[in-house]
């Protein structure tokens, strides 16, 4: 079976492997923050010409202030990048964001100011766009933004696989776009333990998955192959057919019976 290069599909049943549970500490946390690089570049402030506001401009694109932080985090499971810094001043730092893949926002914060709060700039080329935003971005209702909306749930094609099968430790999903790769992930109990009757299991492909291979609001044929692993660590292709031609919002829903001895299968729920 080939294996995907990029992991994408995200399972969101409770207690999965994959699941990612957020720390709840303080932003003012600094481990595991991102380290300022070598050569690290100075982003200049500068004055707006159309606005009262402030912009630095990243990878061709201008940013201007718009939220501050609306709940707790941590560096750990937030930040991806260290940019480099603002100005003359190597301790206010921008950084780009794990949640955000099309760099729509940066964050900038002094990292010695014990009572120092983030602030989130977001690009000015999404001025009147609604656009998908990290939950934890708190808008300042800066007139400069006025009709320009936020979202925090990702568009996506939600697949559900109850499985009504037996022995089944963990499921293995990888599929296609339009026929071409599009990515894959495993899911199971994070003890190995087998999933249990009725247990629902939920895949995603989202709107960032889709990036590059799908025009926006296009339908897409998707095309998605199941293997099973058992608790002695067979594996196993289930037979039948996950696909149809799908947009971002729809939802499908899928049943998995069979056992070791006899097989695999996944057929459309009735």
């Amino acid at each position: 079976m080939a294996i995907q290069d990029k992991i994408k599909i995200i399972p969101v049943a409770a207690a999965l492997i994959f699941a990612l549970a957020l720390s709840g500490c303080s932003f003012l946390n600094s481990r595991n923050a991102p380290e300022l690089p070598d050569y690290a570049p100075s982003f200049e402030k500068k004055d707006s010409d159309s606005s009262d506001m402030m912009y630095i401009t990243y990878n061709g694109r201008t940013y201007m202030p718009f939220g501050t932080i609306g709940k707790g985090i941590s560096y750990g499971d937030t930040l991806r990048d260290c940019l480099g810094y603002i100005d003359d001043d190597k301790n206010t730092r921008v950084y780009s964001l794990l949640q955000d893949p099309y760099d729509n926002y940066l964050m900038i914060i002094n990292v010695t100011g014990f009572m120092d709060q983030p602030e989130f700039w977001r690009a000015s080329d999404t001025y009147k766009q609604d656009i998908f935003t990290p939950d934890y971005i708190q808008s300042l209702d800066y007139e400069e933004w006025t009709g320009s909306g936020t979202h925090s749930e990702m568009s996506s094609v939600r697949i559900h696989i109850r499985n009504d099968a037996e022995d089944v430790k963990m499921l293995s999903m990888e599929y296609t776009v339009n026929g071409k790769p599009g990515g894959g992930c495993d899911s199971g109990y994070t003890d190995g333990a087998v999933l249990e009757k009725d247990h629902d299991t939920i895949f995603e492909v989202s709107e960032v998955d889709l990036d590059g291979k799908v025009n926006e609001g296009d339908p897409f044929d998707l095309n998605m192959i199941l293997v099973i692993t058992d608790s002695k660590d067979g594996t196993y292709t289930a037979e039948g057919e996950i696909s149809g031609n799908v947009k971002l919002g729809d939802e499908l829903s899928y049943v998995l019976t069979g056992d070791p001895d006899n097989g695999y299968k996944v057929k459309a729920a009735g």
